[in-house]
């Protein structure tokens, strides 16, 4: 429960307790001073009064005295002030002992448009962001959505019937609310995704590990497909959140379909970051013919770091990245990297140094080793605590070298945590010359708003993307899983066009587009920019033959870059080179320079390069699904 809801509810139990002490006093004031015009002693008024919180008329009988008058006007109101304590009280008591009762009989009856499922590191910020959709109207998020928590360690409720002062006092089915329940048995779910589950529509997975995840997410998912569909949602979309990488990979191949999709913390962590601060804008402010990155700590995040450099920031003007990586255990980590990518050095040079920064009883890595040019520095340790130990250290270890203005990048779960530098790193320079900017990344809440968990507009571009593939094909078999609808897509797809738009920047710097003074005014940051209005096409025939010339060697260029991320992509993510694709034994043909390839091949990199064009001069409505 949010500070303001827990404070609002405070605030009124404590409004009922004074309610109730209020009438109670009045109403001994009032029969005391009544009683007492009869001349009768404290002791014997005190004890008439208690009468006035009976509903007896026997309390208003006068003493036997004809020279008394009627009964007197203290009397009534200690009457009446009696029977409003009654009520006070007996609503101070119903409020407090059957109010959870109630609102769990409404729950159970109640649609729950967004649902949160399981004690994982991310139940609170998802609770916490569906209570921000709820305030800020979102695309497809209902002002007065329902949401529910399923797994959580206590029940909550706010915002939900009579006594939540948001919904309307008469109608409480129609008020949105937030609750959170415990499971009745957490062995055996089943029950209660059965009764409260069928009306989801936005539903996030998250469990303390991902085994669990997996399992509770898959469990849902074959109560929808095997159950009775008519009572379950049309548009239920489940997403479940892995911290393990390659976990999340294998779990999308083997599990996940139009319905559930498998994403990785740590791998939406990196792209947002990059799409806000491009590492090669950060090699060209400091004039590297290459991205060089520093980074501390290689478990998932630090090795996300390094593929995201490898895939999506390859650009035509620079050579292939040049990544520092300090760990204690990294040879460890490399030879694993190397099981699941085994030509990841193809993709870039990676210097290994044994050390740690902060605490801890393995050394620091020595003044002799910092690199010479530093583009970015990647602080991915596996937990807050061990980054702010290693960040104070890894300034001074910077300094030292004269590294005074390579920004920082954190990973920390919660981003209030640190004061962020308030200029960009890509154009500007900080106040104090001896500080390098700090940026924290891959906050929790952030990775949910990446995830597209209560925002499906993060997928826009992507669904343009498949919806002009889909256009551009002739015929669609049947059994073409790769062009269905968007909805209906496998994770694995859904992430190939993804893929292509994250590597839009790139391009964009390929041609020639895009600098890091155009990229602060931009709309990359959130979303794909809009070229409609200056327009990326070929010169008119009138135009110069110069100009064609340059239009050729920029596609030329584009063309090359595409297969390049391809490539990369593919050997990132296991394959390697052959002399004949095999999908079983992950080989594949076509790793050689674009120039080498087929016409047949080389045509599958001119369609996407054609598609971002059009993608970018605004020729794809929105999708339909």
């Amino acid at each position: 429960m949010s500070s303001n809801a827990a404070n609002r509810e405070r605030f009124l139990q404590f409004a009922k307790l004074i309610a109730t002490v209020f009438c109670v006093s009045v109403t001994l004031y009032c029969g005391i001073r009544g009683w007492q015009e009869y001349d009768i002693g404290i002791g014997e008024a005190i004890y008439r009064t208690l009468g006035a919180f009976e509903f007896d008329e026997i309390y208003l009988d006068k003493p036997s005295d004809e020279a008394q008058p009627d009964v007197n006007v203290w009397l009534q109101w200690a009457r009446t002030f009696g029977i409003l304590t009654i009520i006070s009280a007996l609503v101070l008591t119903f409020s407090g002992f059957l109010s959870e009762n109630w609102e769990r009989f409404f729950i159970r009856f109640r649609k729950k448009d967004i649902l949160i499922l399981g004690s994982g590191p991310f139940c609170r910020e998802a609770v916490q962001l569906a209570e921000q959709a709820q305030s800020a109207k979102k695309s497809k998020i209902k002002r007065r959505s329902k949401a529910l928590h399923l797994g959580a360690a206590s029940y909550s409720c706010r915002r939900s019937w009579l006594f939540a002062p948001q919904a309307p006092f008469f109608f409480p089915f129609l008020g949105r609310y937030i609750a959170t329940l415990p499971w009745t048995d957490p062995a055996a779910p089943d029950a209660m995704l059965e009764t409260h589950a069928q009306s989801g529509k936005h539903v996030l997975v998250s469990e303390e590990e991902d085994s669990e995840t997996i399992e509770l997410a898959t469990k849902l998912r074959d109560m929808r497909t095997s159950g009775n569909k008519a009572a379950w949602s049309n548009s239920l979309q489940i997403t479940a959140i892995l911290r393990d990488a390659r976990l999340a990979e294998d779990a999308n191949v083997n599990w996940a379909d139009g319905m559930l999709n498998f994403v990785d913390a740590s791998r939406l962590a990196v792209r947002r970051l990059h799409r806000q601060f491009p590492p090669f804008l950060l090699a060209d402010r400091f004039k590297h013919k290459e991205i060089n990155a520093l980074i501390v700590g290689f478990g998932d995040m630090g090795q996300a770091v390094a593929g995201d450099l490898a895939v999506n920031c390859c650009v035509a003007d620079l050579r292939k990245p040049k990544i520092t990586v300090i760990d204690p255990h990294v040879e460890a980590r490399v030879d694993a990297l190397r099981v699941r990518s085994p030509e990841f050095e193809e993709l870039f040079d990676l210097n290994c140094i044994t050390g740690a920064f902060g605490w801890g009883e393995v050394s620091p890595p020595n003044q002799s080793d910092v690199p010479d040019q530093i583009s970015a520095v990647y602080i991915c340790l596996s937990d807050d605590t061990a980054a702010l130990a290693a960040l104070s250290d890894v300034r001074v270890w910077l300094r030292r070298n004269e590294h005074l203005q390579v920004p920082i990048f954190i990973h920390l779960r919660h981003a209030e945590i640190l004061k962020q530098a308030s200029y960009s790193p890509l154009t500007d320079e900080g106040e104090n010359d001896s500080t390098a900017p700090l940026f924290v990344f891959g906050d929790r809440t952030s990775i949910l708003e990446e995830s597209g968990f209560l925002d499906p507009e993060v997928d826009l571009d992507a669904r343009r993307v498949h919806s002009a593939y889909c256009a551009s094909r002739p015929a669609v078999e049947p059994t073409d899983e790769s062009a269905v609808p968007w909805l209906q897509l496998k994770a694995i797809y859904k992430a190939s066009n993804r893929a292509v738009v994250a590597h839009i920047p790139a391009k964009l710097h390929s041609m020639g587009l895009l600098t890091a003074e155009a990229y602060e005014n931009s709309a990359l940051k959130v979303k794909c920019p809009d070229f409609s209005s200056q327009k990326i096409e070929p010169p008119d025939e009138s135009s110069d033959p110069s100009m064609q010339d340059d239009w050729d060697a920029m596609l030329l260029r584009l063309y090359r870059l595409e297969h390049e991320r391809f490539v990369a992509e593919r050997r990132w993510a296991g394959w390697q080179k052959a002399d004949k694709k095999d999908t079983v034994l992950l080989h594949h043909d076509c790793f050689i320079p674009y120039d080498d390839l087929k016409p047949e091949t080389q045509k599958f990199d001119k369609e996407i390069v054609h598609r971002v064009i059009d993608l970018l001069n605004g020729k794809f409505k929105r999708p339909a699904d």
